[in-house]
């Protein structure tokens, strides 16, 4: 009720307090895409996020073009996914949020914190920028599903390049992350101090990993998903090809910190049958050519739609 209460109030603003010059000059409308438009603050803040009111005259007719078609695009990918009610749940977006941390091999909260040290707040992370990137990779799929053919030819010969089997790695690690400023000597002497407590039997892998790891995996005692060798970092996967099933490693530095890694199991595996997998490969011919399918897509929608730049 209240939010709506304001709403009705802001007409009555505008009649008894008129914009100003500066104002009704940013509040221009700049660019008019079928039943949308961008003003010229938009423009402004395309070109300079943080401090649109410096941009001046000379920057804008530099970059017309650029910020033009890119916030002609935008648009039109806006305008697409209402069309189509494309929704992301909460559900969608917490997964997503496990999956960057995972793939940065941090945590949730230090998730968090990297993107609070960016200038942005978690909940426009979360509910904006996050939100409309999964929105968009949506939009992507749906358009190189419904625009892409495929023969059995195609599917078969990226089975046989990405369905080779081969050995796969189980394992747990404990990592310390080396961040800007951090002694890297310092650093190591923590590792090797858990080392040590682990190799002593003062706690075990888990609990260690548990307490002291800094990356998604630590909650689940170090335990990691299941990889092939060259889907890991160059290191890591050296030193785990080094071990047997339940022997724990020396600690060692990758690019991305100090570990000590525990191999858990090795296991050899055959391709699967391609009739199994064939709506997997079938959605891998899809995701690595989704991207020429959309740039096609938005140039045709570019031509068929209404258009006007008007600064």
């Amino acid at each position: 009720m209240r939010s709506a209460l304001l709403l009705l109030l802001v007409p009555v603003f505008l009649v008894w307090h008129p914009l100003g010059a500066a104002e009704r000059v940013l509040n221009t409308i700049a660019i008019v895409v079928n039943d949308g438009y961008l003003t010229l603050y938009d423009v402004k803040k395309e070109i300079a996020p943080k401090a649109p009111d410096a941009v001046t005259d000379s920057q804008i007719a530099e970059r017309k073009k650029e910020i033009t078609d890119k916030l002609v695009g935008d648009l039109l990918v806006k305008q697409e996914i209402k069309k189509r009610n494309i929704t992301v749940s909460d559900a969608e977006l917490d997964l997503a949020i496990e999956n960057v941390a995972e793939r940065n091999r941090i945590t949730v909260d230090k998730l968090k914190e990297e993107i609070a040290g960016q200038g942005i707040s978690w909940d426009t992370y979360r509910n904006e920028v996050l939100r409309r990137q999964l929105e968009t990779l949506s939009l992507k799929r749906d358009i190189a599903m419904a625009t892409l053919d495929v023969d059995e030819t195609t599917l078969r010969d990226l089975y046989r390049r990405h369905f080779t089997g081969g050995v796969i790695y189980s394992a747990s690690h404990i990592i310390l992350q080396v961040v800007q400023g951090a002694s890297d000597a310092d650093i190591y002497d923590r590792i090797v101090e858990i080392h040590r407590a682990v190799q002593g039997g003062k706690l075990t892998f888990e609990e260690a990993a548990q307490r002291y790891s800094e990356d998604a995996a630590a909650r689940n005692g170090g335990k990691l998903p299941s990889f092939r060798f060259n889907e890991m970092d160059p290191k890591f996967s050296e030193e785990v090809a080094k071990l047997d099933p339940g022997e724990m490693s020396r600690p060692f530095r990758s690019r991305f910190g100090w570990h000590v890694v525990r191999l858990d199991d090795v296991e050899k595996s055959d391709p699967p049958p391609y009739e199994q997998v064939r709506d997997k490969v079938r959605y891998l011919f899809y995701q690595m050519n989704q991207e020429k399918a959309f740039e096609s897509w938005i140039k045709a929608k570019r031509q068929s739609s209404a258009v006007k730049v008007l600064f």
